[in-house]
């Protein structure tokens, strides 16, 4: 399962989980309990099914904001 996150200082936030189609692409619709320019960072993580409490160590992709 593919997790994604916002961050920033205090921490991760979880925006929710999501699977990869069979082609390789997704689409997202998420929405941040903040306004997007409190975070500094959007990242994805591989987690367990269901999703994970904290993001593990396997990012798979993130970018500065």
């Amino acid at each position: 399962t593919y997790q994604l996150w916002v961050a920033n200082e205090d921490g991760q936030v979880s925006l929710g989980v999501f699977t990869a189609r069979a082609d390789g692409t997704t689409e997202l619709l998420a929405t941040a309990p903040a306004p997007v320019d409190t975070y500094t960072d959007f990242m994805v993580t591989v987690e367990p099914n269901g999703g994970a409490a904290a993001p593990s160590s396997v990012i798979v992709w993130q970018v500065k904001l």
